[in-house]
């Protein structure tokens, strides 16, 4: 690399990693989610904005050199890596063991049912259009489906914290059933990807595909954090010795770069690295987590969702109608299937609907979904572009929607509960 291209690579990082940040802190002093910002500032400087009004200087500062589109890249998916690895270290100590039954109903009713609306969706309109060069229906589906379902646990806690509700009730209910939630839409996504790996597969490739995610999430999750432990404290790991943030951070790239091997996704395994790291028990590792979060946030995470909104093409590949149609019906089936899921497990219609607009909230997940949807070739920039406008529009809605409720002096979880005839009760 020339000082030329390592110049025009140092810019392009300046400026989208600026302009993330920015449009992060704007949103914030607003009472708007931060990542919206970061996306939003992405797509200020990308070609649907910047490469508009000064196509001159957006191919100055992202064209002239082919290898910044690569070197970009590598930082993006470090982002992606980081982002889940971290959004899974805190997934331990948010399950709670009190209301189990409310908790249970809710991953299972906003699991179940949105994820078949999304398939059936798939299976009644031609979604053909909108698929990637994998050109693969099956995994098309399945994101899909994942998109009616995924609910953002980063985002609608942050909006809980925020609102200074996030040690409340109704806050440990909702993370607790999205936890359990998307890691089972994970999952899906890291079956998903497989198959594309595979080109065109029988059952028998998908049956392998679907055994070897779930026994390396199980192994990951029974044997991991015991493993983990021993390892970061015998006495020969020179590495943790040396460096106790780069000993982690070498678990976490070994991780996703082993579900690579497997065929099962990169996210998935960063994601799965960051659970076992929450679930040692390690207060030594505690202190590392921070510092590893407090750097990610500061660099490769707003970097990384800056890059997803610069990804985006207003221009040339964004369709409203479809957008605005998807976006209604998988707010219309998340909520429906979280009304249903919580009446059932005895809440009132006014708690219900509060758990609907927090299920419904897709944020980094959502664009996470997309990301990976798109980099493997499932969908296409139409339809990528349609998700992160999901995400976007459900996390500014349940914004707005909590703030007004508590505005307004509305308890979000009224504590009510079924009697033993099945009617509900104070």
């Amino acid at each position: 690399m020339s000082d030329f291209e390592l110049r025009q690579f140092l810019l392009a990082v300046v400026v989208l990693l600026g302009a993330g940040h920015f449009g992060g802190y704007v949103f914030q002093r607003l009472g708007l989610p931060r990542v919206v910002g970061e996306i939003a500032g992405g797509l200020a400087v990308g070609k649907s904005v910047l490469g508009t009004l000064f196509p001159g200087l957006f191919a100055w500062l992202f064209e002239d050199f082919a290898g910044t589109p690569v070197s970009l890249a590598a930082f993006y998916w470090i982002g992606l890596i980081l982002l889940m690895f971290t959004s899974g270290f805190s997934i331990e100590k948010r399950i709670e063991h009190s209301d189990r039954r409310v908790i249970l109903t809710l991953i299972a009713g906003t699991t179940i049912l949105p994820f078949l609306a999304g398939w059936g969706l798939t299976a009644s309109v031609d979604f053909s259009r909108y698929t990637g060069p994998a050109a693969n229906p099956l995994a098309l589906s399945l994101v899909v489906a994942i998109a009616v379902a995924v609910t953002s646990i980063p985002v609608i806690s942050r909006i809980f914290i925020d609102l200074g509700i996030a040690e409340g009730r109704f806050a440990k209910i909702v993370l607790s059933a999205a936890i359990g939630h998307d890691i089972l839409l994970w999952a899906v996504l890291a079956v998903a990807t497989g198959l594309v790996a595979l080109g065109q597969p029988d059952i028998a490739s998908i049956a392998m595909i679907v055994l070897k995610t779930v026994l390396f999430f199980g192994a990951a999750a029974l044997v991991g954090p015991w493993l983990l432990y021993r390892l970061t404290r015998t006495r020969y790991n020179i590495v943790r010795k040396a460096s106790p943030i780069g000993w982690v951070l070498i678990i976490c790239f070994l991780l996703a770069a082993l579900a690579s091997v497997l065929e099962v996704n990169v996210v998935f395994g960063a994601l799965l690295a960051g659970i076992v790291f929450g679930m040692t028990g390690d207060p030594e590792v505690e202190e590392v987590k921070t510092r590893i979060s407090d750097f990610s946030l500061a660099f490769f995470i707003p970097f990384y969702f800056a890059m997803v909104g610069f990804k985006i093409d207003l221009i040339g590949g964004f369709e409203p109608l479809f957008a605005l149609g998807f976006i209604l019906f998988c707010t219309v089936c998340q909520l429906t299937a979280t009304f249903v899921s919580a009446r059932a497990a005895g809440c009132d219609n006014a708690t219900a609907l509060n758990l609907g607009m927090a299920m419904n909230t897709r944020g980094g997940p959502g664009i996470v979904l997309a990301t990976v949807a798109l980099e493997y070739g499932i969908v296409n920039l139409v339809f990528y572009s349609t998700l992160i406008a999901l995400a976007i529009a459900t996390s500014l809605i349940a914004g707005v929607w909590f703030r007004y409720q508590l505005a307004q002096g509305r308890p979000l979880y009224a504590d009510r509960h079924l009697n033993t005839n099945g009617t509900i009760s104070s």
